[in-house]
């Protein structure tokens, strides 16, 4: 993860934040592209990744490609939108 921090902030005091936008997940690619997920797991060292900010209309976190990706949306974009969802898919332990 050291490598993947200073060559982002390096992007990014080099005034070239849009190239990370390009090379960063957009919404939606966890979900619907598992080979691009796959990718980025073993890019990353990591077995799953957690996100937020991406609405769903479950009352628990959405799961991805046998739980690799875990959307947690924020409760406020429930508040926000006025929407009546426990808010387990907030907060709560991360399933196994």
């Amino acid at each position: 993860m050291g490598t993947i921090n200073t060559n982002g902030r390096l992007v990014l005091e080099a005034g070239d934040a849009h190239l990370l936008w390009d090379v960063m997940s957009g919404k939606g690619v966890f979900a619907t592209q598992p080979d691009r997920l796959d990718r980025w797991l073993e890019l990353t060292g990591s077995r799953r990744v957690v996100f937020g900010h991406t609405p769903h209309h479950q009352p628990e976190p959405a799961r991805y490609h046998g739980g690799k990706a875990i959307n947690y949306d924020g409760g406020l974009a429930r508040f926000h939108y006025r929407r009546a969802t426990p808010i387990a898919a907030s907060v709560g332990p991360l399933p196994p």
